[in-house]
């Protein structure tokens, strides 16, 4: 499941950013959504605590953030991280490892997904 979690992460944050590239802000947090009911079926799996689930959070934390920013600096304080969200060097996917958004991307075109 932490596997298919992360795999998810990277696959709604490829999206994201297409939607704010093109200013599709109710179609991001619709993929907000839909990231969370699987963060919570995660959770139910026993991923809460693991790498991978610190990871969704904090990437979830700042793609949250320009579309929910009250919010998402309450849970990003609430998480014990540095001052403030909004003044984390770069967006959430230059913190990804080399390749890792390239494999979610790949995925997601082989499954026809656009």
């Amino acid at each position: 499941m932490k596997k298919n979690l992360r795999r998810k992460v990277h696959q709604t944050l490829r999206k994201v950013t297409r939607d704010f590239e093109n200013f599709e802000f109710n179609t991001i947090i619709s993929s907000l959504m839909e990231l969370m009911n699987e963060m919570y079926k995660a959770r139910e799996a026993g991923a809460a605590g693991s790498d991978e689930w610190k990871e969704a959070q904090e990437i979830y934390l700042k793609m949250m953030a320009p579309v929910t920013p009250h919010i998402a600096e309450e849970l990003w304080a609430h998480l014990g991280k540095p001052y403030s969200v909004h003044n984390q060097p770069g967006r959430p996917w230059t913190k990804l490892p080399q390749g890792r958004f390239h494999r979610a991307a790949c995925s997601d075109q082989r499954q026809g997904a656009r």
